[in-house]
């Protein structure tokens, strides 16, 4: 299953508290920050990607909005 909850991305590298049969580490590393050095901000389920997660760095601005964001998922479905 996808990360969820308030751990997010962070489940990729340290076992999740209700974790049952974990077999991680799945990442050797932190899940690094967006090319700006912000976090990128995951939800799992996601609000446009219903049936997955929503993933979205807020852009060289670093604020969500503003043209600039970039997401797996499009604005005009």
């Amino acid at each position: 299953y996808y990360p969820k909850g308030s751990g997010g991305l962070s489940e990729l590298t340290e076992e999740p508290r209700d974790a049952k049969n974990w077999r991680g580490p799945y990442l050797k590393q932190a899940v690094p920050n967006d090319p700006w050095g912000n976090p990128y901000l995951y939800t799992y389920p996601g609000k446009y990607n219903t049936k997955g997660y929503d993933l979205m760095s807020m852009g060289p601005d670093g604020r969500e909005g503003g043209g600039d964001d970039i997401t797996n998922w499009s604005e005009s479905k």
